[in-house]
């Protein structure tokens, strides 16, 4: 694939009368501060110095002004990436357009500008890195971060914790250490079986992350971390055709599912003897009575929405003060993506969000099943925790996010994976 190859050389096109001999340095120069940026912008878009302000602000200010830089490099590249990839391009778009009707134009063309900047950098780096490269520099960053959160906890650092309860750790929510340490998880399971060298690194980053999640008390991060080995063994078996093992997951799911018709009959509440056990009440901490708020707030202006992010910059707006009188002060989302889609955007929103995870579904598919290695899973798999995150969570279709950055670069990695791409282009991307 020439654009891909183009931004990995990352070097300066040849003088008159021959090569510069420069230009061997440069290239590695350039691939050197390329791979310092990819850590660099999942270190800031982990969220680990989100709750510190105006740190995070200037750090992505830094992003930004290295992607200007960046592009005027390797333009074509950049936009042939871009062409490629263009479906994650329609949120950004959507947001940016809404500023048109929104109830606040300058939040919503500041929030779509910004998405915009944050879905390139994303396509930037899932054209230019390959999957490994992006799940080693995943695992370091969140590692890191998770042992700093255990230096926290163990210096009896009052900040570790939330203020109704929950350890957080360096990040800003319990919620926000329990998606990223589900997401070190699932990588510390994929790539102990993908790879021999670093595979006890990345088991003991997976011990840190799931004692981690059992302080977190985030009852969503520790049901799929539980469920995550064993949909990771399904998946794997699936493709290499192991039946034993695919009908041993079948019968446990069976079994599962026996159980709940059984509690059904009998008049039990299953669902509420789960959330009980991981503490939770049937309300899911107050989402459901949030949810019903924005549902209201949608039947307002059902069709086009409100404006990107309009809602909620009215602090003193009646209905903001109400959510945030019974739940709490920084409550700042609905906690669900399509409410929140749907309230900003209306319906042409919340068809574009579907739409665009059906083709990140399609294209992660297509690359996991023509991947030579099992870490060509995570992908398709990293799916399943952006579904089940997004349900009680506002964790993408924002600037500066991490779960965005991710879907939109694994949405640029699968896309030699497509039918018309060269074979050889393909087997230049796998793990």
């Amino acid at each position: 694939m020439t654009s891909a190859a183009s931004l990995a050389d990352g070097g300066p096109a040849q003088h008159e009368g021959g090569s510069a001999p420069s230009a061997p340095a440069l290239s590695h120069l350039i691939s050197r501060v390329d791979h310092l940026f990819l850590y660099f912008v999942i270190f800031t878009a982990c969220g680990a110095v989100y709750r510190y302000g105006a740190v995070n602000t200037y750090l992505w200010y830094v992003i930004y002004a290295w992607v200007a830089a960046r592009l005027s490099l390797d333009l074509p590249a950049l936009t042939a990436a871009v062409s490629r990839n263009w479906p994650v391009f329609i949120w950004p778009m959507l947001a940016i357009a809404s500023t048109v009707w929104s109830l606040a134009p300058g939040v919503s063309l500041r929030g779509g500008f910004q998405l915009l900047m944050t879905t390139l950098i994303a396509i930037f780096i899932g054209s230019r890195f390959t999957l490994r490269e992006i799940l080693t520099a995943l695992a370091v960053v969140l590692a890191i971060a998770a042992l700093v959160s255990l230096a926290m906890l163990y210096s009896g650092n009052p900040e570790a914790f939330n203020e109704s309860g929950g350890f957080r750790g360096t990040f800003a929510h319990k919620n926000t250490l329990g998606l990223r340490m589900n997401i070190l998880f699932a990588i510390a399971v994929i790539m102990s079986i993908a790879v021999v060298r670093g595979r006890m690194a990345f088991l003991a980053a997976g011990i840190i992350a799931g004692y981690l999640l059992v302080l977190s008390q985030s009852a969503t991060s520790q049901i799929l971390a539980l469920a995550t080995p064993v949909m990771m063994v399904a998946l794997l078996a699936f493709r290499r055709g192991a039946k034993q093992i695919l009908f041993t997951v079948s019968g446990l799911a069976g079994l599962a599912a026996a159980f709940s018709v059984a509690a059904f009959v009998s008049d039990a509440d299953p669902v509420g003897l789960i959330l009980e056990s991981f503490g939770k009440d049937a309300t899911l901490t107050g989402r459901t009575w949030l949810w019903d708020v924005g549902l209201s707030e949608i039947n307002k202006h059902p069709i086009i929405g409100g404006g990107y992010q309009a809602f909620w910059s009215n602090a003193q707006g009646n209905e903001v003060l109400q959510i945030r009188h019974v739940l709490i002060g920084t409550v700042n989302g609905f906690h669900n993506v399509g409410v929140e889609v749907w309230n900003d955007l209306g319906l042409p929103g919340l068809a574009a969000l579907f739409w665009v995870l059906l083709v990140y579904a399609w294209r992660t598919f297509l690359y996991y099943r023509a991947s030579l290695s099992p870490a060509g899973l995570f992908p398709f798999f990293f799916l399943i925790i952006v579904i089940v995150s997004a349900a009680v969570n506002n964790s993408f279709f924002r600037q500066h996010e991490l779960v965005h950055v991710l879907i939109c670069a694994f949405f640029a990695i699968a896309a030699p994976s497509l039918p018309v791409v060269n074979e050889k282009a393909l087997e230049s991307r796998q793990c």
